[in-house]
C-alpha cells in the first residue's frame, strides 16, 4: 500500500502511480491540500521560480495547473522563465517542475459547451488547447501529469452532461495511467454548481453518474465559494461519495 501522500517523500511520489497517488490521498484521511497555478496570467512570483514550486514550499501537497495550453506551449507563461527582463522561448516541462517542486502536477481541463448563451450573450471560446479532448488527454500522459481535472472556468458554459462525456472519454482513453477528477465547483450560470440544492438534478445523481464514467476524485466547491453552498449542503456529497 502507498504511503500517506502528507508524509510521503519527493523520492516516492516520484514513482507514485496513479492507484499509488489514490491510495496515498485516501490514506491521508482529508489532510491533503491542492493548490492552483494558473499558467497564463503571470511568470511567477519570484524570478527564476515557478508558483507551483512556492505552493509546494509553503504547504501544498498537489499542484493544479490551471490554463495551461496542450498545443501553444508559448501561452503557459507561469512556466516560462525571466531572463534579463524576458521570457524564455519554451516553459519548463512538468517533469522538471515535479522534480523542483516534489509534489504530483496535474492539469485542469474545460468541458464547455460552444452553444450555451446567458442574457443572449455567446460564451468565451475555449482554446483548443485546454478542452477536454482524446488528443489532450492523450499529451497529459505522454508529458507526464499525474492527474486531469475535468470541469470549467467561468463562461466557458459548461454543463454536468459535457462533464460526464468527458470523464468518460477520459477513462477509455487513460484507462488507469492517470487519477482522473471531475465535478463542477464553478460556471454555475448554464448550470448550477455541483452541491447546489438549486440545481434541476439531484447532486446524487451526478455525482453517481460521474463515478460510474471513471472518475477516481469528485471535485466540489468549498462551502460558501458560491452563493447557497453550505457546509452541510457539501457535507452531505461527501458522504454519498465515500459510501
Amino acid at each position: 500500500m502507498a504511503k500517506r501522500l502528507i508524509a510521503s517523500t519527493k523520492t516516492d511520489i516520484l514513482k507514485f502511480s496513479a492507484a499509488d497517488l489514490k491510495e496515498s490521498i485516501l490514506a491521508s484521511e482529508g489532510r491533503v491540500i491542492m493548490g492552483q497555478h494558473h499558467v497564463m496570467l503571470n511568470s511567477g512570483l519570484v524570478d527564476g521560480v515557478t508558483n507551483a514550486e512556492i505552493q509546494a514550499a509553503y504547504g501544498a501537497d498537489m499542484v493544479m495547473l490551471n490554463g495551461f495550453d496542450m498545443i501553444k506551449e508559448e501561452s503557459n507563461i507561469g512556466l516560462r522563465e525571466m531572463k534579463h527582463g524576458k521570457l524564455a522561448d519554451k516553459p519548463y516541462s512538468l517533469k522538471q517542475i515535479k522534480e523542483w517542486a516534489g509534489v504530483p502536477l496535474g492539469i485542469y481541463f474545460e468541458c464547455p459547451s460552444p452553444d450555451a448563451q446567458v442574457a443572449g450573450e455567446q460564451y468565451v471560446e475555449a482554446k483548443e488547447g485546454r478542452i477536454a479532448s482524446r488528443e489532450n488527454f492523450l499529451r497529459a500522459l505522454e508529458i507526464g501529469a499525474d492527474f486531469i481535472v475535468l470541469g470549467g472556468n467561468p463562461s466557458a458554459g459548461t454543463t454536468f452532461e459535457r462533464i460526464i462525456e468527458a470523464t468518460k472519454l477520459a477513462k477509455e482513453t487513460l484507462g488507469d495511467k492517470i487519477l482522473i477528477c471531475a465535478g463542477k465547483w464553478e460556471d454555475g450560470t448554464i448550470e448550477k454548481v455541483l452541491g447546489d440544492p438549486l440545481s434541476e438534478r439531484p447532486s446524487n445523481e451526478i455525482i453517481k453518474d460521474l463515478i460510474d464514467s471513471g472518475a477516481d476524485v469528485i471535485t466540489l466547491p468549498a462551502p460558501g465559494s458560491r452563493h447557497g453552498i453550505t457546509v452541510e449542503h457539501v457535507r452531505q456529497c461527501v458522504e454519498f461519495v465515500h459510501s
